[in-house]
């Protein structure tokens, strides 16, 4: 299957607006802005729309832009729900990679996101690699969009 990047940005937009985000635009700008990464299954969505429909939305961001990030999303009404000190159950998680995972909730709109927030100065795709499932490998990121064969 060939997709076009008109194809690739009407599957960002069908699946951000399902979230919340309308404006795909903002959107890229804020993962620019926070060098933040969207992976898992709204990732693989976006390259298999009629495969795959995210129950969630998984972000990768470093320390140091947490609060930017958290700031976008509550513009959008998510609110930490849950705060946890999962870095001890990730796979290879070497010198601390990972300092916790936030989990966000817009009650309106019944819709989670997860916030995996790395250590600074810690690479985040090596966070995403690390990951057994293909759904984990695949992500977006405001340059573009990359996906490991299925």
């Amino acid at each position: 299957m060939h997709l076009t990047t008109d194809d690739i940005l009407g599957s960002l937009s069908t699946i951000m607006a399902s979230f919340t985000f309308k404006d795909v635009h903002a959107f890229r700008q804020m993962l620019q802005s926070t060098n933040a990464i969207l992976s898992g299954s709204a990732a693989l969505a976006i390259f298999e729309p009629k495969r795959f429909t995210p129950t969630d939305l998984d972000f990768y961001v470093h320390l140091s832009n947490m609060g930017s990030l958290m700031l976008f999303l509550s513009r959008h009404e998510y609110y930490v729900e849950t705060t946890c000190d999962y870095g001890h159950l990730f796979a290879n998680n070497n010198d601390n990679d990972v300092a916790m995972v936030l989990t966000l909730r817009n009650f309106s709109a019944e819709k989670n996101i997860n916030i995996i927030v790395a250590m600074d100065g810690r690479r985040l795709l090596s966070i995403i690699t690390h990951f057994d499932s293909t759904i984990a490998m695949n992500y977006v990121a405001w340059y573009g969009f990359v996906t490991s064969p299925l």
